[in-house]
């Protein structure tokens, strides 16, 4: 891909277009989608991509070694992906199946297994989606 590196950039920035036309171009969807929807875990991959293809970085370390982000970009960026992963593995066992959806009815029991409780667990679509929001990776 040496010499082509603008051009897959380009493509990967396509591929996020058509998806967030696809799946809602916000992170404060009523019911996001954690891996294909704006500021999930497909657009922290093409992230990490585009960065490897344009400065030869696999990791959100590498990235802070060759100052091309902050310390602290880097630890809000490992935490957003810490953050969905977490999201999305209990929304899966909460369903006892595979989904990236986070729905309206498993938000609560989401919430609350995240640690969110009582009140604060029914006001859990604003919550996740504040985590989502924080969790968006630009480019």
């Amino acid at each position: 891909m040496r010499g082509y590196e603008n051009e897959y950039i380009q493509a990967r920035l396509l591929d996020q277009a058509a998806r967030r036309g696809k799946y809602g171009n916000s992170a404060c969807m009523q019911e996001p989608n954690i891996k294909n929807g704006c500021g999930g875990l497909r657009d922290y991959q093409n992230l990490l991509w585009m960065a490897y293809f344009k400065n030869r970085t696999r990791t959100p370390e590498e990235l802070e070694t060759n100052e091309v982000i902050s310390p602290a970009e880097r630890k809000q960026l490992e935490s957003a992906y810490d953050f969905l992963l977490r999201t999305r593995n209990e929304l899966q066992y909460h369903l006892e199946r595979a989904s990236d959806v986070l729905n309206k009815s498993a938000q609560p029991a989401v919430a609350a297994n995240l640690g969110w409780h009582d009140r604060f667990a029914q006001r859990a679509p604003g919550k996740i989606h504040e985590g989502l929001l924080h969790a968006r990776p630009e480019h």
